[in-house]
Formats: C-alpha cells, structure tokens, sequence
C-alpha cells in the first residue's frame, strides 16, 4: 500500500491517506515551487500553490 497510495498521516485510532499527486514541481533545493502555475496537482484537480516550499494563494 506504500508504494501506491501518496502521502499519509498516522494517528492512534486511524491513519489518512492520499492519492499521489499527478504533477510535483520542485526548486534547485527540493522545495515545492513553481512561478504562475501549480506546484502540485492530484488526479480530482485540487491544486496546491507555492513558492521556494511556502504555499500561496492562486494566480
């Protein structure tokens, strides 16, 4: 299930998971960036934003 599912988040009684992402765009320094477009894109369309790994709103 590791290798399929994106990014989790484990709690006492229940654990979250995501789909992986479709599109990640990254800096020279692995942080989350990208200049007028989103840095990260899932599958449904939800969209995340950010500069140098700090998350903006939408252009």
């Amino acid at each position: 299930m590791a290798l399929a599912a994106g990014p989790w988040w484990p709690f006492v009684d229940v654990a979250v998971m995501s789909e992986r992402p479709t599109l990640v765009r990254v800096n020279a320094q692995g942080q989350v960036h990208a200049d007028g477009e989103p840095a990260v894109v899932w599958p449904d369309g939800s969209q995340v934003w950010a500069r140098d790994g700090v998350a903006i709103k939408a252009s």
